[in-house]
Formats: structure tokens, sequence, C-alpha cells
């Protein structure tokens, strides 16, 4: 019996599911309310209670690395790294907009997340190779759909997790400490302290 807990905090939708042997038990996807800080332990703890499920019964935790949020690709992955190395759990990393896309039925999927004054954070993938026809981008959003209106573009976070737990878009991570968020574009911080 495989058992993934995933979790995303990178969008304004706080994304908790459970997944037992194909099947998500457990779904959690509150868009809008911008306090994940407050709800994703809770959540996570009700997800593993609500069906009687002890940490050590996860074949592993798969957390959206973003990009997105600064704050909340930050919380999820730090909460990710905290949990699968106390628990003693292998851990997962997929790009949210990978996780986004997984919820598209079309041959041609693509995600955006808003980046604001039109740019998205955005992705386009071929679905039934798993591979990124673009790789997780900061990109105009005119651009990104002129080039692709043949994709179809998921801006909602609600994937599909059987079909994302059977594609290359979620990997291993071999080194829990050094997992990082993908903010695909630099902090203000780090182009404050590159210019200087």
């Amino acid at each position: 019996m495989k058992t993934y807990l995933a979790i995303d905090t990178a969008t304004d939708t706080l994304f908790v599911s459970l997944t037992v042997s194909g099947t998500e038990v457990f779904l959690y996807a509150e868009t809008g309310t911008r306090d994940h800080a407050v709800k994703l332990m809770p959540t996570i703890i009700k997800a593993l209670s609500d069906h009687s499920l002890d940490p050590k019964h996860l074949e592993g935790i798969i957390v959206g690395v973003g990009p997105g949020s600064y704050t909340g690709v930050r919380m999820g992955v730090v909460v990710a790294k905290m949990l699968a190395s106390e628990w003693h759990v292998p851990l997962f990393e997929v790009s949210t907009l990978a996780l986004m896309a997984s919820g598209c039925n079309d041959d041609v999927c693509g995600a955006m997340i808003d980046a604001r004054n039109d740019y998205v954070f955005g992705a386009v993938y071929d679905v039934a190779t798993a591979d990124p026809v673009v790789p997780p981008s900061y990109i105009e959003k005119t651009d990104l759909l002129e080039r692709f209106p043949q994709a179809t573009f998921k801006e909602t976070l609600m994937p599909n997790m059987d079909r994302l737990l059977n594609t290359a878009w979620v990997k291993a991570v071999a080194d829990i400490d050094a997992l990082t968020p993908n903010y695909v574009r630099r902090t203000k911080a780090e182009k404050d302290r590159h210019d200087s």
C-alpha cells in the first residue's frame, strides 16, 4: 500500500493531499485566505488522523517547490524538509507548475501563476512524455499564450494525483538539506546584493 502526502503552498491555494494505493483519500484545496502558515500543519495532521495513519506509513512526502509566492514557496519546502527528516520518510519534489498541469486532460498542457505586471510564472508540458516544452519560466503572459495557442492552460491548483504519481514530474530528493525552492527569478534582496 503506497501512501503519499503531497503539499504545496506556492500559490493562493493551500494544497494538501493524501493518496493511498493510487486513490486520493484526502484533499484540502482552499484558495484565497492567505493563511497557509496557520492551516498547513493542522491540515496535515487531520489528513493522517482521519485515516488512522502514522507518519511511518508514508511512502513519501511530495512538495511543490515553486515558482510562486516567495514566502509561500519557502514555507512548504521548509515544512516538508522538517517532516521528512523528523519522520524518516523519503522526500520528493515537483514543480508547482507541473502540479497544476497534471490536472489537464489535453496533450499539451500549460500552467501559469500571476507574477504581476503582465508577467507569469509559466510552463508548458507534453503530457504523454511529461517533457517540459517550456520549463518553468518568468515570462510575459501574452508571449506564452501566443506561442502555444494549442495548449490548455491551468491557472488554479487542482492536480490529478494519480497522473502526477505516474510521471517523471515527481523527483526523489537525494539530499533533503540541499533542497531549495525554485523561484525562477531572483528576489529583490538577491538583486540588491548582486548589484551592490
